[in-house]
Order: C-alpha cells, then structure tokens, then sequence
C-alpha cells in the first residue's frame, strides 16, 4: 500500500500478489480477507490504466463473502432431472426423477445479520450455543449462490477436500445429509448449511437431494421416489470412500431420508464390504418416517457397518401421526421406541406444546432436531468424538427405562445448567 500511494506500482504488485497466497493458504480460498486484498490489486490496475486486467478479477472478487457475512459451501448430488443450465453453468432442477447421479456445488450465503445473531446466542450460554434461549438460524431466509455442476467426480471430491484442508473443528470429517419428503433442492440445501453453520461445523457437507415432489398430497409418490434414489445414495457413497479415504463420512437423515439412507446402507452391508466400518462414522435419524418394525430390521442389518446409530425420536411429531394414520402402522421416529445397537434419545420435552407459531415454526415437531440450540450441542459433541453413553457427553440427558427394562436416553431438566447458575458460579 505505501508502494502504490508512491506510485511506485511494479514493486506494489507483486506484493498483494503474495498477500493473496498467503491469505488463501492459511483461510481458503473463499475467505472475506482475499477478497480485500484482490479488491486492491484490481484498484493498483485501475491506477495504472489497466482496466482489463482490473475487470478479469472483479467476477472472482464478486463471488467472495462481503466482511461480516458467512459462505458456506455445499457439495451435491442429485438425481432430480436438471431444468436447465446457462452459459455460466449455473443450473436449476425439477421434482421429477432421473436415472442420472448429477454432482455440484453451490453456496449458501448468511447474512451479517444471522452472523450477529448467532454470535449474540454463543454470548448468551457464555460460549455454549445450547445453552442460549435465542432461536436458531432461519434456513427459510438463506441465499443459495452459483450452484453448478462438476463435470467429473474427480474434480468434484477434489474441490470438497480442498475445502476440507482448512477444516480445524471438524478435521478430515464430512457429513451426508438426506432430507424428507415434501423437501425441494433449495430448501435441501439451506436445511444443511443451516446446520452446519449453527454446529459450526467446518468440515466437509454433502447433501443427497433425491426427487421429493415438493408437494404435501404427494406423501406416497414421494416413497416410490425416496425407492429409486437407493442406488444413488450408494453412488454417492462409493464415490467419497474411493476418493477421500481418510475421511470419516457421517450420516444425517431426516423424516422420510431415513428410510433412503438406511436402505442403502442395508446394500451396503449386504455386500459384505469389510472397509465400510472404517469409512463410516456416526449415522444420525432423526424423526424417522420408517415402519417401526422395518426400522428393527434395517438397524440390525446396518449396524455393524457403522461406528454408532442415534435415533432421535419425538412423541409429539405431528407430521409422523399423520404418516402413521396413513400407513396404519407405527413410525419409528415418533415414541421412544429401544433398538438394539441404537441410542434412542427421546426429544418431545424439547419441542414446542403451546406455543402455537413456534409448533408451526418447528414443523409441527417435525424438525426440532434442527431447530433446539441443546439438541444441536448434542449433535455436534456426537459427531466430533462419537463418546457414549449419551448422558457422558450431554449431561442433560437421563436415563429412562422402558415397560421391558430397555433404556434409552430423555431430556430431563433439572440437569439443564442455566446461564444464571453460571453466572452466580462466576
């Protein structure tokens, strides 16, 4: 900078050149502070009359996050039909199936605001984010940038490690999300930023988008699609363990997804692949839109191919009573119901019972595992170290035992640790 103000350009330049490296080296490549500096050298262009090389820069520097704001990046696959791509690669996908596995990436853009914000519920539970009372982040109110197709598997799983190389939290983890039924790609892939920027999990994200028909009065169509992305979902799977071998992958599904996920890792297992165990780390169901009694089998079938299975479940779902009236059988992710090789954590004193919008707001219950910052601590601790029993790791968390003496895990709050009983520690 004192270079440029001297006029002194040719000594100037090749120093914000360096400046950029160093930046990108140590933050990535995405990172507010290269979009400064890169800012800079296009404005020591400008001075010098060199408008087009200014200009080469500005669609990079566009693409940068503005200080105060937050990009996540969002690795997909889809086997949605694609609508349409323009000349720039940007492309937009229907509700219907395809028997093509589409891999991209896309960012999911939260504004100063919701960085404020959630820096203001971290204060609140004096550096604990469960601890705070302030609602979570909004998925709805989130902006989804450039998504685009990768032309090869390489250079997808390529990008996603490049990414991962800067992870400090989460290092060599990555995370699958499947969403339910009556999901569209965009909300799909807001749903997990969302969760990965309220965890603030900087590890690799993946989402399988598979053709929900974004459509309540669709439930059943959405079962037959949730059927045909198996193979996909397997795909996807085989593509991250061939490419990012020391990568942990952990699952997250929810609603109908579960059903997705754990028939494909039921495929998986079914193969005998030996190696999958190392690959595999957490599996997360969460509101599992699944027989109950399918949900036995699958999890016995499963889970010796994984290094543990939760099963988040919630009496007061009112999205799995209808499921269940429906179907006239039982879901799994309504009450606790014990399995072997699974932690069941009950969550219904966790969700909303008289609030009216928040019932809404939550989904009608249906999404409380992505919208209670405790249970969101939960998740995390769960992912980053996979310690159990769960009241080890989360101390709010009791032991219950059930009608034949099986036990699994409720919220119980008298072991709830109040910001004000920390205040008065202190």
């Amino acid at each position: 900078a004192l270079y440029e103000s001297q006029g002194r350009y040719a000594e100037a330049e090749p120093l914000y050149k360096r400046t950029i490296t160093i930046i990108e080296k140590a933050l990535g490549l995405d990172h507010p502070s290269v979009g400064t500096t890169l800012n800079n050298l296009a404005e020591l262009y400008r001075a010098q009359g060199l408008d087009d090389k200014a200009r080469n820069l500005q669609p990079r520097i566009d693409r940068i996050p503005e200080p105060g704001t937050r990009h996540i990046p969002v690795y997909f696959a889809t086997n949605r039909q694609m609508k349409k791509q323009d000349q720039s690669g940007i492309i937009e996908f229907s509700n219907k199936d395809s028997d093509k596995l589409i891999l991209g990436r896309a960012v999911v853009v939260f504004s100063k605001d919701a960085v404020l914000a959630r820096a203001k519920r971290i204060g609140e539970g004096w550096g604990r984010l469960e601890r705070a009372r302030s609602d979570l982040t909004d998925a709805s109110e989130l902006e989804i940038k450039e998504p685009q197709r990768f032309s090869s598997r390489t250079l997808f799983t390529d990008s996603a490690k490049a990414g991962l190389s800067h992870a400090s939290r989460f290092p060599r983890k990555a995370i699958v999300f499947v969403h339910g039924y009556n999901v569209g790609f965009d909300d799909a892939l807001k749903r997990a930023a969302q969760i990965a920027f309220d965890l603030d999990y900087d590890g690799a994200l993946f989402v399988f988008a598979w053709p929900s028909k974004r459509a309540w009065y669709r439930y059943l169509s959405d079962t037959d699609s949730a059927d045909l992305a198996v193979d996909h979902l397997i795909d996807l799977t085989d593509t991250l363990r061939k490419d990012m071998p020391d990568t942990r992958i952990n699952f997250v599904a929810h609603s109908m997804g579960n059903l997705v996920l754990l028939r494909a890792l039921e495929r998986i297992a079914e193969r005998g692949d030996s190696a999958a165990r190392k690959a595999f780390g957490e599996v997360i169901l969460a509101h599992a839109d699944v027989d109950a009694a399918r949900c036995r089998q699958l999890v016995r079938n499963v889970k010796g191919i994984a290094r543990g299975l939760t099963l988040y479940t919630n009496a007061n779902d009112w999205a799995l009573w209808a499921s269940e009236k429906i179907r006239g059988k039982s879901r799994c992710g309504g009450p606790a119901q014990v399995y072997d090789g699974v932690d069941t954590i009950e969550t219904t004193e966790l969700g909303e019972t008289s609030n009216f919008w928040a019932i809404i707001r939550q989904s009608y219950n249906h999404n409380v595992f992505a919208t209670n910052a405790l249970l969101f601590g939960e998740i995390s601790r769960l992912i980053a170290t996979g310690q159990r029993p769960p009241h080890m790791r989360t101390p709010e968390l009791a032991q219950v035992k059930d009608e034949e003496g099986k036990i699994y895990w409720s919220y119980d709050p008298s072991r709830n640790i109040s910001v004000q009983s920390l205040a008065e520690a202190n």
